[in-house]
């Protein structure tokens, strides 16, 4: 990754944050596809970024996850998953997505 994708010159900057983030999770909570307990694991277990990526995305959500994204400055989201503000931009670009 490099020093510009790792910058705060993205998305996480406008973050709306988790008390939002936490009301838009309750639109997609339970949603299910045929690829949700891979996504699931793919995802470090995290059920909420499952729930709406799967709900945004649908049966793409595995490829999708894998695809450099430019909303997310070229990154693809598997990669923010382990980085607290690669999250945050991760979220912020499913806010926007619906």
């Amino acid at each position: 990754m490099d020093s510009k994708n790792n910058s705060e010159d993205g998305l996480e900057k406008y973050f709306a944050g988790e008390i939002i983030w936490k009301n838009f999770v309750k639109e997609y909570k339970g949603i299910k596809t045929n690829n949700t307990k891979e996504l699931l694991n793919l995802l470090n277990h995290n059920i909420e970024l499952t729930n709406v990526i799967e709900g945004i995305v649908g049966e793409n959500s595995i490829s999708w996850i894998h695809r450099n994204i430019p909303a997310l400055n070229n990154l693809r989201p598997i990669d923010c998953t382990n980085n607290e503000k690669l999250l945050k931009r991760l979220k912020e670009c499913l806010l926007r997505m619906p």
